[in-house]
């Protein structure tokens, strides 16, 4: 099978191997790059496939995915998800709001919830924690302003992709559901709920309970920081070399700034 080609015509074949899976991990030594430079990305398999373009300053210094490819001079493809969700993620580099993606995500798909964890995953697998941590925080306010909790079908989806034991994701559904599991519940709701989660449910509970005696301490640990808190870090909030902190609000406000004016 011929590779796909490069949109510019020169005869660059574009990698065809799916992103790696996992914590991504790599050298963490930077180049500059000026504004105006870009490489390009394939996205999605066909019939379903489509190139971006992204600036190379930017997403060098954010994604070790991306940077690897880039220090060998080859062109990154990303076959396992969609242009749909990698649209919504750039909206998300590109420093813009959950609720403008959700709004992309809205228009091009019928369940946007879902392809909203299908964004946390791929910025996860990218390295991009950035992303990552305005999704969490913005998932946390939301449960906490609702006062609601994710249906099955989130939870479902959450572990059909098999998260490893620390993967945020994972940790926030089992305290939802600590949360918000009762008596009321539908039996018919319990036998739909994935195993692995009632199990962290129940490990959740024991650890809690073990560490502090208090029954909602951990729940309302996390519950109580959302994206307002810009000065602290959350607590499922992730970092590393190219994501050491949180940024406040000021410095987030000089990188709207700077993006904008590209």
């Amino acid at each position: 099978m011929v590779s796909p080609q490069h949109p510019s015509g020169d005869g660059r074949s574009l990698s065809s191997s799916p992103i790696d899976l996992g914590l991504p991990g790599g050298p963490t030594t930077h180049r500059p790059h000026k504004v105006i430079d870009l490489f390009d990305v394939l996205v999605g398999t066909a019939p379903y496939q489509s190139y971006f373009e992204l600036h190379t300053f930017l997403f060098y210094d954010r994604s070790v995915y991306f940077r690897r490819h880039l220090d060998a001079g080859t062109n990154p493809a990303i076959p396992n998800t969609t242009p749909t969700v990698f649209g919504a993620y750039l909206t998300l580099a590109y420093a813009q709001s959950v609720t403008a993606a959700l709004r992309s995500l809205a228009a091009n798909d019928d369940a946007p919830a879902l392809r909203l964890i299908d964004t946390y995953n791929l910025a996860y697998h990218l390295g991009d924690y950035t992303v990552c941590n305005k999704i969490i925080d913005w998932m946390i306010s939301s449960l906490y302003a609702d006062h609601s909790q994710p249906s099955v079908e989130d939870s479902v989806h959450v572990y059909s992709t098999d998260p490893s034991d620390e993967h945020p994701l994972r940790l926030l559904v089992t305290m939802w559901f600590m949360l918000e599991i009762n008596d009321d519940w539908d039996p018919m709701e319990w036998e739909a709920l994935p195993k692995q989660l009632l199990a962290d449910c129940m490990r959740a509970y024991v650890r809690r309970k073990n560490a502090n005696g208090e029954h909602h301490a951990l729940v309302e640990n996390v519950f109580r920081r959302g994206p307002g808190t810009w000065k602290r870090c959350g607590p499922l909030h992730l970092h590393s070399d190219e994501h050491p902190k949180c940024k406040t609000r000021e410095e987030m406000l000089e990188d709207l700034r700077r993006w904008r004016g590209i």
